[in-house]
């Protein structure tokens, strides 16, 4: 028999995977093709500029591979918008942004993220944050007087900004979802040690009642990362729209989760500072459709 949806796919994709804004560690650029392997999963691609419906409305034209070559070395990134797969690792995609000029030049990870609107910094600058967050490294908590040193693993991991994590608590079918951020000392995060102590002090007594009342209770790593200035100032001037990068998360029912920005998995484009520490300049959801979810759904 037939499927009725086979036409509608065909031409629009088939739901959330059908089209990505794919990001690939390059091999080599020769004339209008781009190969190497996918950041998600490794799997080797091939890639080239399909036609680009926006480009008389663009106020820039669209780089052609071939002028990239020069500046992108072996194992720089390149995220190419709006790609299809037209047969097996072959993809056609409408526009190419390089997030990494040569590897020495920052990391790009692929993680689940979200960016939060503009705000002023405590000296009134224009300032981007981006939350991110590793449930495949969630730990349980079986135990409150287990918790200090959980809470102490999850602060000391080595993040790409400052260390943070979600209090993580669900129960018949429920869950809900806590940012813990580390305790700071003159606008600088303090150690791990006395981070896990100021929030193990909070949190204890709601971790005993959770698990008192048969809750599962997980600690997610997180962490926290803000935007480069020159980034910010292009958001600012309204060439990129941070806040509009994730639409608002929806519950089972489909109405807004309290309007809260939604988590995506991403690839986030990482820059170091001289200090040893990182900010970012890119991220971007890796599906056209993606996968929503607010911090509760991460687990």
């Amino acid at each position: 028999m037939n499927d009725p949806l086979a036409r509608f796919d065909s031409v629009f994709g088939a739901g959330e995977k059908a089209v990505l804004h794919l990001p690939v560690v390059i091999g080599s650029v020769d004339g209008d093709v781009a190969t190497g392997h996918r950041l998600d999963d490794g799997s080797a691609v091939r890639i080239r500029l399909g036609a680009d419906p926006k480009a008389s409305t663009r106020r820039k034209p669209r780089p052609p591979l071939a002028a990239l070559a020069g500046k992108v070395v072996q194992g720089g990134v390149i995220r190419f918008d709006a790609a299809r797969e037209v047969a097996d690792g072959e993809f056609e995609a409408r526009w190419p942004t390089i997030l990494l000029h040569r590897p020495a030049d920052g990391a790009v990870m692929m993680v689940w993220g979200r960016a939060l609107p503009p705000f002023k910094d405590a000296a009134g600058r224009d300032s981007i944050a981006a939350e991110l967050a590793f449930p495949d490294k969630a730990v349980e908590v079986t135990a409150s007087a287990g918790l200090r040193d959980v809470l102490e693993e999850a602060f000391g991991i080595d993040q790409p900004g400052y260390a943070a994590l979600f209090l993580h608590a669900s129960i018949d079918g429920r869950a809900r979802a806590e940012l813990v951020k580390p305790a700071f000392t003159d606008g600088k995060p303090r150690p791990a040690k006395d981070s896990a102590a100021a929030a193990c002090e909070r949190l204890a007594a709601v971790v005993d009642d959770m698990l008192g009342a048969g809750a599962r209770v997980r600690i997610i790593p997180a962490a926290i990362v803000h935007m480069g200035g020159d980034s910010i100032a292009k958001a600012v001037e309204g060439s990129l729209t941070p806040d509009t990068w994730f639409r608002p998360a929806r519950d089972t029912v489909g109405t807004p989760a309290g309007g809260e920005t939604a988590f995506a998995f991403c690839s986030v484009a990482l820059r170091p500072r001289s200090n040893g520490s990182f900010y970012f300049t890119e991220i971007k959801p890796l599906h056209g459709r993606p996968d929503l979810r607010t911090p509760a759904q991460l687990l």
